[in-house]
């Protein structure tokens, strides 16, 4: 998206920039020494746009300098992942910028670097529309923008995601959580981006930059003992193992990974049918929620429309047979629960069978607890998740 400002002679001035938009755009200015400067937006680091007004008979004064650096301060205090931030500067006249040259515009600060440009009232390219303050992430998104210094907000929470996660240490032989451990989450210039601790299932949260930076978790168990630390969902999919280091056990993200623990669109198992009638492969199996109520086989809502859509594929790709195999926790009877997992499974074929498809395509399989697939098998203490990671439904989809 490419935003203008208003320049002298322009007829009219394009709409201010807003929360949420995107900024693509590279601008012409002038620096101090008259030479020109190409700014691209958006740039490896942060920014922060702010148009000074700097006219011979009006400019910004001290009182709006402060209240400008009280914001730059603000931001990289509130967002460890705004360090760094560039401050871009530029209004007309770089030598009116302010009334008061008893000191420097901006005073230096670690946690962000200011640039001065001017247009010097020549004709040069368009700057981002965005009234006084626009604050731009490395995406190019926009994540405030303000006509007015006191009128600028920035809300850090609403740019990050949850992560939620669990971590598991081996101990004789079984995988138990680790509790109470410390975590932390931090980018790579070591700035620390959010912590927690771990709770009796290891189970933690931490916030993440919405736009899923490469970044590093860093575990301190309790125990001076732990050997191992393993990064799992919170339902007790293990996904890989932590690298001991003198800091503790760290562990890095790349984006993929990343996502696998924050919240993610679930894939529509109608369409997954549709692409597999037209692929080489002659099989695929596909793990659905399937809800019930505890110890019932009855259908919810929610699984009746899902069943909906898979039935309508089915009936539209006759060439395809599919089982339906569904599983319980470790929680109960070992027989009651191979005989629960039968008649729910039955129950999503009589459901099927109900709006349409032809009963001799379809199978039922009820497995009970006899595949648990993470470490809550009998006996032991696991959350509602973990639990809830082997009540599942499979469906096998096989091509004639």
């Amino acid at each position: 998206m490419l935003i203008a400002a208003y320049c002298p002679g322009q007829q009219q001035s394009p709409r201010n920039l807003m929360t949420g938009d995107y900024v693509d755009q590279t601008i012409r200015l002038f620096d101090s020494t008259n030479s020109e400067v190409t700014v691209v937006i958006p740039s490896r680091s942060p920014m922060l746009i702010y148009r000074f007004r700097s006219y011979n008979w009006f400019t910004d004064n001290k009182d709006s300098i402060e209240a400008a650096e009280a914001i730059f301060r603000h931001i990289v205090t509130e967002a460890p992942t705004l360090k760094k931030m560039r401050v871009i500067c530029y209004g007309y006249n770089l030598d009116n910028f302010l009334t008061n040259k008893s000191r420097p515009y901006f005073r230096a600060d670690s946690g962000y670097t200011v640039e001065y440009y001017f247009l010097n009232n020549r004709s040069a390219s368009p700057i981002v529309n965005g009234g006084k303050l626009v604050l731009v992430n490395r995406d190019g998104k926009v994540l405030a923008a303000s006509a007015y210094i006191g009128n600028f907000k920035f809300n850090y929470k609403h740019t990050l995601k949850q992560l939620r996660a669990k971590l598991l240490t081996e101990k004789n032989g079984r995988k138990i959580p680790l509790v109470n451990a410390k975590v932390y989450f931090y980018n790579d210039v070591k700035d620390t981006l959010s912590s927690a601790t771990t709770n009796k299932y290891g189970d933690f949260e931490l916030n993440t930059p919405d736009d899923r930076p490469s970044a590093t978790l860093r575990v301190e168990p309790v125990e001076k003992n732990i050997k191992t630390v393993i990064l799992a969902t919170q339902e007790g999919k293990e996904l890989s193992k932590f690298t001991k280091t003198g800091h503790g056990f760290e562990f890095k993200f790349i984006h993929a990974e990343m996502a696998r623990l924050t919240e993610l669109p679930e894939e529509d198992i109608s369409l997954m049918v549709k692409d597999f009638a037209k692929a080489n492969e002659k099989e695929f199996r596909k793990t659905e929620d399937i809800n019930y109520d505890l110890s019932s086989y009855e259908l919810d809502e929610t699984s009746k429309h899902k069943l909906d859509n898979l039935g309508r594929a089915l009936m539209q790709n006759q060439n395809i047979r599919m089982e339906v195999i569904s599983h319980t926790d470790s929680q109960g009877d070992d027989a009651k629960n191979k005989e629960l997992s039968e008649k729910r499974s039955i129950s999503v074929v009589s459901y099927l069978v109900f709006i349409g498809v032809n009963k001799s395509r379809l199978k039922a399989t009820g497995k009970g607890e006899s595949e648990i697939r993470n470490r809550c098998v009998n006996g032991v203490d696991c959350s509602d998740a973990e639990h809830r990671y082997n009540r599942r439904t499979e469906f096998k989809f096989i091509k004639e």
